[in-house]
């Protein structure tokens, strides 16, 4: 007996598939300080030209998290436990003086890429690197 397989299970698999390399992942490989890790998933997004002004805002949307953590506001990061528990292991790289650091850079890579300075990719994949290098550093 054969089955028919369901018309949704391509599309399902679609989804997980572009779910993996999302500015979301991005942005938690860059707040992990990742920098191997964020350029791949960087590569791949930068293939859709719609990803490039969704990487600017996941980037800064994590800092905000990290920066509510860091301020005592975990509760306030997600009603999700499991979010909570992700950035406040991921707050640990960070303090409020690289979370200002990283916003200079993801303020001036906006600007430059709305001004047309340099590539995209260019200024992504600096940022990406700059993002990296804050988390790390002691």
């Amino acid at each position: 007996e054969t089955i028919t397989t369901p018309t949704w299970v391509d599309k399902v698999w679609y989804f997980k598939q572009r779910e993996t390399n999302s500015s979301f992942r991005l942005a938690d490989a860059v707040a992990y300080g990742q920098e191997r890790q964020a350029l791949l998933v960087l590569k791949e997004l930068l293939l859709d030209y719609r990803e490039k002004e969704m990487i600017i805002g996941s980037l800064v949307r994590q800092m905000r998290l990290i920066a509510l953590n860091l301020s005592g506001e975990g509760q306030e990061v997600s009603k999700s436990q499991f979010l909570q528990a992700k950035v406040q292991e991921q707050a640990k790289n960070w303090s409020f003086r690289k979370l200002r650091s990283a916003l200079v850079y993801l303020l001036k890579t906006d600007l430059w890429l709305k001004q047309g300075k340099l590539s995209a990719e260019t200024l992504l994949t600096n940022l990406t690197i700059d993002l990296c290098r804050i988390s790390k550093a002691s």
